[in-house]
């Protein structure tokens, strides 16, 4: 499965947009099934912007799922949570023909500033 930048994107939306309770949070993202969901998740986690857990598996289906957002989770949101500047930034690394990560995101923000 390859790594989609925009489903991150709405993953971490979606867990910022949930009250913090400790709990494990369901998170669906319309257009996407819940493999790739799962699957992002992971990868967030991997990448610290987020607390997530492995439930198990449903259908053969490993889960994995979110609690909260970390601080590098919620530093990555305040460049990217706005529409129209990710669309931007996206427009950029398009015609730059540069790959679009959180990390190529920040380094734009901070040598724009």
């Amino acid at each position: 499965m390859k790594r989609d930048l925009e489903l991150a994107r709405k993953v971490l939306l979606e867990v910022e947009k949930q009250t913090y309770t400790g709990e494990l949070l369901d998170i669906v993202v319309d257009g996407y099934t819940p493999e790739e969901v799962a699957y992002h998740i992971l990868l967030l986690s991997d990448g610290e912007y987020l607390v997530a857990d492995y439930i198990g598996g449903v259908d053969a289906v490993p889960l994995w799922l979110p609690s909260r957002l970390t601080w590098k989770g919620f530093d990555a949101l305040d460049l990217i949570r706005d529409d129209k500047q990710w669309a931007d930034l996206v427009h950029t690394a398009e015609s730059l023909k540069i790959p679009l990560t959180f990390d190529t995101v920040a380094y734009r923000q901070v040598s724009t500033s």
